[in-house]
C-alpha cells in the first residue's frame, strides 16, 4: 500500500492496518526461525534482530506518517492565511471603495430626484435610492468579518445576557410598532467567547425586525436564555411571515451558486460567529414563525468567598456547630 493510500485511510483503519501487519510480521518471523534455526542461541539473536527491525520499520512508518501529515497542515495553515488575506482586502474594498461610491450616487440621484416633474420618474429613483441603501448597508454588515479572528482560540468570559440585553436596547425596534418583545433570561449566562458574539445576536434580531415589516398581524418575538449540558442556548423566536426556504437552503448546505444563494449576508454572519466561536447554530422556519438557537459553551465563574461560606453552612447538618 502506499503512503498517499494510507494516508487516506481513517485512524482507526490505519490502526487496524498496522495490527495485521505486527501480527502478520511476528508469525512469518517466528515461523521461519523455529523451521531454519535448530540452535537456541542463534534463534535468540535472531528473535532479537527481527525485533528490533519490526521497531525501526515501526519508527519509521511512524515518521513518515508524522512528516507527511505535518506537511499537510503546513498547507492547510498556509491556504487559512491566504483566505484571511483575501477576506480582509474584500473588507477593505467593500468597506471604503464601494461605500463611497455609493454615498457619491446617492448624493447625485438626490440631486436629480429634486429636479423631476414626473412622479414615474421620481419612482424609477426611488427603487435606484433604495438599491444603492442596500448595497451600504451589506459593506456596512462586511465589515463585522474584520472583527472576527477566525485563528484566534483564546477566549474570555463573556455575560450573553448582558450581551443580549444590550442588543435588545439597540435594536430598532421603534420603526415596527407592530413587534412585541419578551424575554425569559436568568440573572447571568457567562460563555466561552469575545464580545464579537453580539453581532450574530443583531443579524438575527434585524432579521426578526425586517420581517415583522412585511407581517399582516402584530409580531411576537421571546428571547430565552437556559443551560443544557454544559452549553447556554440563546433561543430567538418569532411568529411572523418566516425565512422564505430558498433562503435557509445555502445556510444548510453551507455553501452558495448560482442558483442557490442568499439575497444578503445576515445569516452567514450569525453562523459565523458561532462557528468562530466554538458554538453551533440551528435555524427552523415555517408558517409559525422562525426560530433560531445558537449555542455556546458555558463559562465556569470564580466562586466569591461568600458565596463558598454559605455553600458550606447549607452543606452542614442541624445539630453541627455554624462557625461565626
Amino acid at each position: 500500500m502506499s503512503t498517499r493510500r494510507l494516508l487516506a485511510l481513517s485512524p482507526v483503519n490505519i490502526t487496524f492496518v498496522y495490527l495485521g501487519f505486527g501480527i502478520l510480521w511476528i508469525a512469518t518471523t517466528d515461523s521461519a526461525v523455529v523451521l531454519f534455526v535448530a540452535d537456541p542461541d542463534v534463534a535468540a539473536f535472531l528473535q532479537t534482530i527481527k525485533g528490533w527491525v519490526f521497531v525501526a520499520l515501526s519508527a519509521g512508518l511512524i515518521f513518515g506518517l508524522t512528516r507527511v501529515r505535518e506537511r499537510r497542515l503546513e498547507q492547510s495553515e498556509q491556504r487559512l492565511r491566504t483566505a484571511t488575506e483575501q477576506i480582509q482586502v474584500l473588507h477593505r474594498v467593500l468597506r471604503h471603495n464601494i461605500r463611497n461610491d455609493v454615498n457619491v450616487i446617492h448624493g447625485y440621484v438626490d440631486m436629480v430626484y429634486d429636479e423631476l416633474d414626473t412622479s414615474e420618474s421620481k419612482a424609477k429613483l426611488d427603487h435606484a435610492l433604495e438599491r444603492s441603501r442596500r448595497i451600504a448597508t451589506m459593506s456596512d454588515k462586511i465589515r463585522i468579518l474584520g472583527e472576527l479572528d477566525i485563528t484566534d482560540e483564546t477566549y474570555g468570559t463573556v455575560d450573553l445576557v448582558r450581551v443580549t440585553e444590550r442588543c435588545l436596547e439597540e435594536a430598532s425596534f421603534e420603526d415596527t410598532p407592530d413587534i412585541t418583545v419578551t424575554s425569559t433570561v436568568p440573572e447571568r449566562a457567562p460563555v466561552q467567547a469575545t464580545p464579537a458574539i453580539r453581532h450574530g445576536i443583531e443579524e438575527l434580531l434585524e432579521n426578526a425586525i425586517e420581517h415583522a415589516d412585511g407581517a399582516d398581524d402584530a409580531v411576537r418575538l421571546t428571547i430565552e436564555i437556559r443551560r443544557t449540558n454544559g452549553e447556554i442556548e440563546l433561543v430567538i423566536a418569532d411568529d411572523g411571515p418566516g425565512i422564505p426556504p430558498h433562503e435557509l437552503a445555502p445556510l444548510e448546505a453551507e455553501s452558495e451558486s448560482e442558483l442557490r444563494h442568499m439575497s444578503g449576508v445576515g445569516l452567514w454572519i450569525a453562523k459565523w460567529v458561532c462557528e468562530v466561536h466554538d458554538g453551533t447554530i440551528d435555524v427552523e422556519t415555517g408558517n409559525d414563525g422562525t426560530s433560531a438557537t445558537l449555542r455556546f459553551h458555558a463559562a465556569t465563574e470564580p466562586v466569591s468567598v461568600e458565596a463558598a461560606i454559605e455553600r458550606a453552612r447549607e452543606s452542614l447538618p442541624d445539630s453541627a456547630p455554624v462557625p461565626a
